[in-house]
């Protein structure tokens, strides 16, 4: 299995089931691989979140988006987009260190800063999983 394929297969074990409750589901439309990047992303119908692995740094790096018709509306697109953790420090108070559940030592790396996220979105993203039209600014 590819390190892209580990990414996603991760994203799909720890993201999915937990974003779409909230009415979030994975848009590999949306999605894009290359020989150093591949990304997943989640939509909704105000919010969404891009995440993106980078096999050369081995790091993910994430991204609030809004959401417009189905497509998404970054910056460059005359919409919004911003690191999901600058995001959360800047509109919703988040400071850190507020985790609801341990990750297993044996739980692979992805899978964990997966579930790192949840934690985070559980404590301080409510407002973001609500994907009303004011949920981004």
């Amino acid at each position: 299995m590819s390190h892209f394929d580990e990414f996603r297969a991760a994203a799909d074990k720890v993201l999915s089931p937990f974003l779409a409750p909230h009415g979030f589901r994975r848009e590999p439309s949306l999605e894009e691989t290359d020989l150093l990047l591949a990304s997943v992303v989640y939509v909704g119908k105000h919010v969404g979140l891009r995440f993106v692995y980078d096999v050369r740094e081995d790091s993910v790096t994430d991204e609030v988006v809004r959401v417009e018709n189905g497509a998404i509306k970054d910056f460059t697109h005359g919409g919004y987009s911003k690191g999901l953790f600058s995001h959360l420090v800047k509109h919703a108070g988040y400071r850190g260190g507020q985790h609801r559940n341990p990750r297993p030592p044996g739980m692979p790396r992805m899978e964990r800063e997966f579930a790192l996220w949840v934690d985070i979105l559980t404590v301080a993203g409510q407002t973001l999983l609500a994907d009303q039209p004011n949920s981004l600014p």
